[in-house]
């Protein structure tokens, strides 16, 4: 995976963060954001990455199962 820069600072200096509290384990988990944690600003954003990449992986296991069921 290849880590994004800071939007604040440019830096390359990121890391990934633990999430806390209610909205960032749940919430923000189903929209698929990641925390991240800039180690020169430190500053903490939020990214979304590979959405599109997990979005296809969920259509596609939904919808092959669902035709290899009705096909048996």
């Amino acid at each position: 995976m290849e880590m994004p820069c800071c939007p604040h600072c440019q830096s390359e200096l990121v890391r990934r963060s633990k999430r806390r509290g209610f909205v960032e384990r749940v919430c923000l988990t189903l929209l698929f954001l990641k925390p991240f944690h800039c180690g020169d600003c430190k500053r903490r954003f939020f990214l979304w990455l590979r959405v599109g990449a997990r979005l296809g992986a969920i259509y596609t296991r939904l919808f092959t199962s669902a035709e290899s069921s009705s096909q048996n």
